[in-house]
């Protein structure tokens, strides 16, 4: 009877083959890549004006203000994609997992408040 080993994080358990840092680097990649989509939505989304059919059309101060609020947690997420390889602390680990779920939220927030145009060209 053979068995294989699971790794989350620092702990072997049932299951699964692959080893820690493994792990690690797929949840590095992830929060860079969530990080780095909202980082460009935010700023792209910053950059425009909110239009006026918009529900923030005759708000700018809170279009802008929820713009701002989502660069400290792009910070958070982006902080923790850069110190997660350079720490074995299961921790970290742990609050890297936690965190990716967030940053998706964040960047359908954004998303959502700046909205995303298509330009389609007329033939």
């Amino acid at each position: 009877m053979s068995t294989t080993l699971q790794f989350d994080g620092d702990n072997a358990e049932e299951g699964q083959t692959e080893p820690p840092m493994a792990l690690r680097e797929k949840l590095v990649r992830k929060l860079w890549a969530v990080g780095s989509a909202t980082l460009v939505a935010d700023v792209g989304a910053g950059l425009h004006r909110p239009g006026s059919e918009s529900v923030f059309g005759g708000h700018k101060v809170a279009y802008y203000g929820i713009l701002a609020g989502v660069l400290p947690a792009v910070a958070v997420v982006m902080a923790t994609a850069f110190w997660l390889p350079r720490s074995h602390a299961p921790r970290l680990l742990a609050f890297g997992k936690g965190l990716l779920p967030c940053a998706v939220v964040v960047l359908l927030a954004v998303l959502a408040v700046g909205g995303f145009a298509l330009t389609v060209k007329q033939a």
